[in-house]
């Protein structure tokens, strides 16, 4: 009995330490507004229309070769967007290292993709829109019904 709660302690001690710690800076960002922030020597990056794609474009990344990166962006199975383009984070995939993303900006706008998630680095001190939306609490009358904003329902 004691050996099963100190299992259980040492459980929950590192199971949330592991957690917060590892990916905590990814993990609040999921469904939000985002800016994709690819290498800064590049005017244009890519989103991959599929893992397997994105794979392929970690693997070139990995090896720092521009001429590789601009083949890459050039292929069918990555669309071309600007640099520091704004998105709406989707999906992540954090052990294999992508997220999935809809741009929002660009000649590639409303579509969806795959990038690397160290391209989502810095979006911390970026304001989220849903932080910033503000809850009216409703004001009931005493007859229940709900009153009548210049916008519509309050």
């Amino acid at each position: 009995m004691v050996k099963k709660i100190i299992l259980l302690l040492v459980i929950f001690v590192f199971g949330g330490f592991l957690s917060s710690v590892g990916f905590c800076q990814y993990v609040y960002l999921d469904a939000k507004y985002v800016q994709i922030k690819g290498p800064v020597e590049f005017k244009e990056i890519g989103v991959a229309l599929s893992e397997t794609a994105c794979e392929r474009l970690i693997a070139i990344l990995d090896l720092e070769d521009g001429l590789e990166f601009e083949q890459a962006l050039n292929s069918y199975d990555i669309l071309r967007i600007d640099n520091y383009a704004s998105a709406i984070l989707l999906d992540l995939n954090l052990f294999e290292g992508m997220a999935k993303v809809t741009v929002l900006e660009g000649l590639q706008h409303k579509f969806s993709g795959w990038i690397p998630i160290s391209w989502l680095d810095d979006n911390q001190s970026r304001p989220i829109l849903s932080e910033s939306y503000q809850f009216v609490p409703y004001e009931f009358t005493e007859d229940g019904s709900i009153p009548r904003c210049h916008w519509g329902y309050k």
